[in-house]
């Protein structure tokens, strides 16, 4: 069986650990499962007491304390300081962590997404698959159209492009073949939408219909870290990108249309569906997250589209993604108009930089 590891970043309890065990208890997931919990400054000390107790599952567990994490950091070189504190980008200490622990799989997951069954479907990341393929006229698939909402509204999930939304489209389904280089697991309860969706058609997610999917080759949908797994052949172009610049709330979106970039690129397939949480949403403040996010809907505006068009090179992941941090670099000298200010311009400089220093630390380790 695959080695695995399940990264969880939180500044809560740690109750969606014993949920975690209670889910898998009755398959085999456990016995090759190392759980990598990543406190940032916030969390609350009761966690490292749960985190003793989940031992008595029988999951191999990690939980390093901040100065821990960033030792860390130190010995396979990669600086503390580009990790910042009290941000989600923590989640990148344990993508390494996973790397070196030697997993094949790394599972991110949100201490929001509650399992609601095994999270063992995450194990077909890394397999040769023959399944059902979707593919759209317009080059997008929504991925909020495998669930069931309460509305009827036509909602699209966080990081979809707004030029792309409320077109007439056609989707098409075929057989495909290929291997699986990332699975991203849907949620029911809260759908992962943005802050203007939330404000604007609150809509909770009732069921999953019951079909997963391999997204065409050519096709594009936004990809987030609450329920996802990569293999690790794929972690050198899995870096959650981070913020700055006034951008916030877009530092999967980002690394995911990355990610997905290089995986077309590579001929690996992105399967969508199962496996499914329940996402209770830790409280928002809505007008908050959307004065955070508008910068990056704006940005994508133009980014997604450049992106769909870049030819990358490279035969390895490595390769592909720094291929695609020095296409971004002579990208930023193009993109004219008011939202590319030299503020913007300069982060996403940033942004390539971390790029290129996130595949070194992955060769690193190996």
């Amino acid at each position: 069986m695959k080695e695995i590891a399940l990264v969880i970043t939180t500044i809560g309890s740690g109750k969606i650990l014993e949920l975690i065990c209670k889910s898998s208890a009755q398959s085999d997931i456990m016995d090759k499962t190392t759980l990598i919990v990543i406190p940032d400054r916030k969390t609350p000390r009761g966690l490292f007491d749960r985190c003793k107790e989940i031992r008595n599952y029988g999951f191999k567990i990690l939980y390093p304390i901040i100065a821990e994490q960033d030792d860390f950091l130190k010995k396979v070189g990669f600086a503390p300081k580009l990790i910042p504190y009290d941000s989600d980008n923590r989640r990148n200490v344990g993508y390494l962590m996973a790397l070196d622990c030697g997993s094949e799989i790394t599972i991110s997951l949100d201490d929001d997404n509650y399992p609601i069954q095994s999270l063992e479907d995450h194990l077909i990341v890394g397999d040769e698959i023959s399944w059902p393929v979707l593919f759209s006229d317009t080059q997008w698939i929504n991925i909020c159209d495998l669930l069931r909402m309460n509305k009827d509204h036509k909602v699209y999930p966080r990081g979809f492009p707004y030029y792309k939304r409320h077109q007439s489209y056609e989707v098409n389904i075929r057989f495909g073949t290929g291997r699986v280089g990332l699975n991203l697991g849907l949620w029911v309860g809260d759908p992962d939408f943005d802050a203007l969706t939330w404000l604007s058609v609150p809509t909770k997610s009732t069921s999953f219909k019951g079909n997963s999917f391999l997204l065409g080759r050519q096709m594009l949908t936004p990809i987030n870290s609450q329920n996802t797994a990569v293999h690790r052949d794929v972690m050198p172009s899995y870096y959650q990108v981070r913020m700055g610049a006034g951008i916030g709330r877009f530092d999967d979106i980002f690394g995911g249309y990355f990610c997905q970039k290089c995986i077309k690129h590579m001929g690996d397939r992105i399967r969508i569906g199962t496996p499914i949480v329940n996402h209770r949403r830790n409280s928002h403040n809505y007008l908050k997250d959307l004065k955070g996010e508008l910068k990056g809907i704006l940005i994508m505006e133009e980014l997604l589209p450049w992106l769909e068009e870049v030819e990358l090179t490279g035969s390895t992941y490595a390769e592909t993604y720094v291929c695609l941090a020095d296409m971004l670099d002579i990208q930023m000298l193009r993109f004219k108009g008011s939202i590319w200010t030299r503020e913007i311009k300069q982060y996403f400089n940033e942004v390539t930089f971390l790029m290129r220093e996130w595949v070194k630390v992955c060769q690193r380790i190996g």
